[in-house]
């Protein structure tokens, strides 16, 4: 092989060396920050919920203003709120932003966080219900109801 073939090789493997790890980096970074994203959506929602509760206790219909609470949940693109009943069913759920674009498969695998459902108790004083649970929804995925039932 002559000095100038070798010479045109190295360069070309540095060069997909490189891309290979730049893209590499940006993928583990964007991650990283869809999981930092969510994070943050389910702490903002658990907040929310605990200021909600606090004067639900005085209200004359707690079973209205919980179904609403979960309402302001709809829309969200981060967050989906479920209300369950005292026996775990759903009684009320957001629904998320939708969107008319899915991810392709592979980048939807590859870019997932899957992050465990949060429960916020409802207070002591507020009957036949249990929890409003909390889960992330990322912007343009799927979602399903089946993750309540576990």
């Amino acid at each position: 092989m002559s000095l100038r073939a070798r010479v045109v090789l190295s360069i070309a493997l540095v060069f997909v060396i490189g891309m290979s790890g730049g893209a590499g980096l940006a993928g583990w970074h964007a991650r990283r920050s869809i999981d930092q994203e969510l994070r943050a959506g389910l702490v903002g929602g658990q907040q929310t919920l605990h200021r909600a509760f606090e004067g639900l206790s005085r209200s004359d219909h707690p079973a209205r203003e919980l179904t609403q609470l979960v309402a302001t949940f709809d829309g969200d693109r981060h967050v989906r709120a479920v209300l369950l009943s005292d026996q775990g069913r759903v009684v009320a759920a957001s629904q998320p932003f939708g969107s008319t674009r899915a991810a392709p498969a592979w980048f939807d695998r590859f870019m997932r966080s899957d992050l465990a459902p949060v429960r916020v108790a409802t207070p002591a004083a507020v009957r036949g219900f249990s929890a409003i649970a909390l889960q992330s929804v990322p912007a343009r995925w799927r979602w399903s109801v089946r993750w309540v039932s576990r």
